[in-house]
């Protein structure tokens, strides 16, 4: 592949990913995160979790109180952290995944505002979500 068809590869996909979203929905996320009272936990399985760590990153840079929370380890005892005046913010591909579901189960309990993106509508994720944002990943 050269250098050229690499680029536009990439370049078709954040295409199909920008044409997919919900720009209200978007606006949405940023305005809640803009005045959270509380902490941001961004959380994701696998590569997911990867991207959720990079977010965590990323927003923190910019002043923001975030912290990554791994949906695996966080119900065997790191769920004490979350409290009602935070934000979770849940990616995952699918929105399926059962590692996923079962942290997303337990958050809802806390009854803090839970975020989700993905790229499978009608998914469970969605079904314990506050806002539940669309954004269609192909690769």
């Amino acid at each position: 592949m050269s250098v050229a068809e690499f680029f536009k590869k990439h370049l078709d996909s954040i295409s199909t990913s920008y044409n997919s979203l919900d720009t209200q929905k978007a606006d949405k996320l940023v305005d809640l995160l803009s005045t959270c009272t509380g902490k941001i936990f961004f959380t994701g399985v696998g590569k997911n979790g990867h991207v959720a760590a990079k977010a965590t990153s990323t927003f923190s840079s910019i002043g923001l109180p975030c912290f990554f929370l791994n949906p695996v380890d966080s119900v065997h005892g790191d769920m004490g952290v979350i409290s009602s005046t935070d934000i979770v913010i849940s990616v995952s591909k699918s929105g399926n995944t059962e590692e996923l579901i079962n942290f997303l189960r337990c958050v809802n309990r806390k009854q803090c505002k839970l975020i989700t993106i993905h790229s499978n509508p009608g998914n469970e994720s969605s079904n314990y979500s506050y806002l539940d944002i669309d954004l269609q990943v192909d690769k």
